[in-house]
């Protein structure tokens, strides 16, 4: 069907590599930047707070912490999916492991929206 990711992909294709638990200090230590890097939104607290109608500190607090909660959540279940499809094989931007077809163009058009 449409939406079926396994149509483009034949019983032969090599995609997926090995998958660990834990990996060793140098590695995480390399991937916690990136990991780090994608929390930073200090940038847009003015802008939040300007928008919100009684600005108090438990207010923002609170706006804060849902949206940072909310891009933890995101951020690690396209990362679980990604590495439990792919494992040591998952490339950088996960959109690149799947097929060429109308649904992963139209995710690639929702990231870049």
């Amino acid at each position: 069907g449409m939406f079926n990711l396994e149509d483009n992909v034949s019983s032969d294709d090599t995609c997926r590599g090995e998958t660990e638990l834990v990996t060793d200090f140098s590695s995480t230590m390399k991937n916690l930047a990136i990991f780090v890097f994608s929390f930073t939104c200090h940038q847009n607290v003015f802008t939040i707070v300007n928008e919100l109608k009684r600005p108090t500190q438990r207010r923002v607090d609170s706006v804060i912490g849902i949206a940072i909660g909310c891009a933890l959540i995101l951020y690690l279940i396209v990362a679980v999916e990604g590495y439990k499809t792919y494992g040591s094989e998952v490339k950088g931007n996960i959109l690149l492991n799947y097929p060429q077809n109308g649904l992963v163009t139209t995710m690639r058009i929702g990231i870049t929206v």
